[in-house]
């Protein structure tokens, strides 16, 4: 797949797989290899019937898309495969849905059919080690092709596997889109210049819309088509019209071969989708309208000043954050490090494609945080109003490790008094974050519990210890101090991402993994045909299918309107 870049440089592809293999595993060790599962199933004790059971504190509340219908339906597909079949329709939700129709299930997606046959408590941590691998090394590779060397690239790689977004989303279907993005940019930059590569970039392409998230899907079709016609624009890429049109047709066709790739599960979504109330979900809610606050933006150098789903999620009150800002939607966190880098590439390279993923940060900063007119532009455009488009804090992530790496390559270039420079921003920077968290925190910090005060503090020391570094690294010119910069930019990179990503995806005991009740048990011994309901979320919709019990309720991406309106008498808030 990745021909060229191993070949040109083999070496260094052997040293930046092992080293991103290494931090991945490190990051996932809590589960590799101990007997607990990476899976946040523990939360169903925050309902009935489990919270009756003992057990300790929930690992993270904000993972119930996983442990209430991701991890469910894997499970279903899991004891299909058992009995030696796949399954077409999911009799156990809404009275009966059509299993590949359901898009999110991702039930065709690569990864997850080829661990289908382990029980997700089991695959759950190499399916999340694939697609960190996967993210991590794919990015290394399309850096070296854009000429970034072996230590930018592996820097680029390792802060976009690990970033805010791709950890707090690790379990959700929008990573399972979003890790293919640097498969599909390395493909369209290969493309260019050997057209064998479109093969690859199809495949691809059919792989990511087989993710299962298809917000995600249109998100990242427009950002590598915008990249395909801006590199195909580049006056030192292809120049000649003919050359020109042959490579659009490529493009498009391949995008195309993708699309149908990825039809056995995309045709049945789009015909259960016309049938569905989503159109309708979405506008009552009016996602297009989703923003960050400005205060959100603290979280780029203090991931945790605002308390974690685990530890002191109450600090989030203090912020003034709203229900669509919870830790997962508004952290973009990549490492101080390579927020400095990303700053040298900028203003220190002179190629174009820096210049295009300098441009691709402020238009994600002025559509994530809601800048006018955005707000009002995207809710007129069809499809884009029915999206959340606060996601697109992968493409900035992505932006930001990918300038990092390059960053790090143009530290060897500067002149003293542009390392001086760089040195006085990154202090000031850093003076003027730790006044706004002063200021921030001094009417309410009496207030807050010595517990509550003593994690804010602790949040100090590491961003400290980022901003050192950083310094460190732009103001050491000598040239056999280099290789030792680009080690220290390296190790504190991999060390503070692991230190904000761990614990984020909890691993928990077998014992854990949706037991049985007598309550659940009881009905798992009646030989009737039925069908159950809860009320208030008693056996919450989807979980019952880990037991084999049929419920008239479902949690599913796309719901039939008719059902909905039979059983609510309207549609649009099922």
């Amino acid at each position: 797949m990745f021909k060229r870049a191993w070949n040109s440089s083999r070496h260094s592809a052997w040293w930046g797989a092992a080293a991103i293999a290494v931090i991945v595993a490190a990051l996932l060790h809590p589960a590799l290899g101990t007997g607990k599962g990476l899976v946040p199933a523990d939360g169903v004790f925050f309902l009935l019937p489990w919270r009756a059971l003992p057990h300790q504190r929930i690992s993270n509340f904000l993972l119930g898309d996983q442990y209430l219908n991701f991890i469910p339906l894997r499970h279903f597909i899991y004891e299909n495969i058992q009995m030696g079949r796949f399954p077409l329709w999911n009799p156990y939700i809404s009275c009966g849905v059509p299993n590949i129709a359901s898009l999110q299930t991702a039930s065709l997606y690569p990864i997850h059919l080829a661990l289908s046959w382990i029980n997700p408590f089991d695959s759950g941590v190499w399916v999340a080690f694939l697609k960190l691998f996967i993210a991590g090394f794919s990015t290394f590779l399309y850096m070296r092709l854009l000429k970034v060397g072996t230590a930018g690239a592996l820097l680029s790689g390792i802060t976009f596997a690990l970033c805010g977004f791709m950890l707090m989303w690790l379990g959700h279907p929008h990573v399972s889109c979003i890790c293919l993005l640097p498969v599909l940019l390395y493909f369209i930059e290969f493309g260019l210049t050997d057209g064998r590569a479109w093969a690859g970039y199809a495949v691809a392409y059919g792989c990511m819309i087989l993710g299962g998230h298809p917000p995600s899907i249109i998100h990242v079709t427009i950002v590598v088509s915008a990249y395909f016609l801006f590199r195909l624009s580049d006056e030192r890429g292809v120049k000649d019209d003919r050359r020109k049109k042959h490579s659009l047709a490529a493009f498009l066709g391949a995008t195309a071969v993708g699309a149908a790739i990825a039809g056995p599960q995309l045709a049945p979504f789009l015909e259960y989708y016309g049938h569905s109330s989503v159109a309708l979900s979405a506008a009552s809610l009016k996602r297009w309208a989703a923003n960050l606050s400005p205060n959100a933006l603290a979280q780029f150098f203090l991931p945790h000043i605002s308390g974690t789903p685990s530890a002191f999620g109450n600090l989030e009150g203090v912020f003034g954050f709203t229900s669509t800002e919870n830790f997962n939607e508004r952290n973009g966190f990549v490492g101080i490090v390579p927020l400095l880098l990303a700053c040298v590439a900028v203003f220190h390279r002179r190629e174009r494609w820096i210049r295009f993923y300098a441009a691709a940060i402020g238009c994600c900063f002025w559509v994530i945080y809601g800048l006018p007119p955005m707000p009002q532009v995207l809710g007129a455009i069809p499809i884009l109003n029915s999206m959340n488009h606060i996601r697109l804090m992968f493409f900035l992530c992505f932006s930001l490790a990918v300038l990092a790496g390059a960053g790090l390559d143009a530290l060897e270039g500067l002149g003293a008094s542009q390392r001086r420079n760089l040195a006085v921003g990154a202090g000031v920077t850093a003076l003027l974050v730790l006044f706004w968290t002063r200021e921030f925190f001094r009417p309410i910090f009496p207030e807050l519990t010595l517990a509550e005060k003593s994690f804010v503090l602790q949040q100090l020391p590491m961003f400290g210890g980022g901003v050192l570094a950083a310094i460190l690294a732009v103001v050491i010119g000598k040239m056999t101090m280099r290789p030792y910069v680009k080690a220290l930019c390296l190790a504190w990179t991999a060390f503070e991402l692991l230190w904000f990503g761990i614990g984020s995806n909890p691993a928990i005991d077998r014992s854990l993994y949706y037991p049985a009740t007598p309550a659940i048990e009881k009905l798992r011994q009646d030989p009737s045909l039925f069908r159950i309901i809860g009320m208030d979320w008693i056996l919450a919709p989807d979980t019952g299918i880990v037991f084999g019990l049929q419920d008239v309720r479902g949690q599913d991406f796309t719901t039939v309107r008719r059902f909905e309106e039979l059983m609510t008498g309207k549609a649009g808030d099922f």
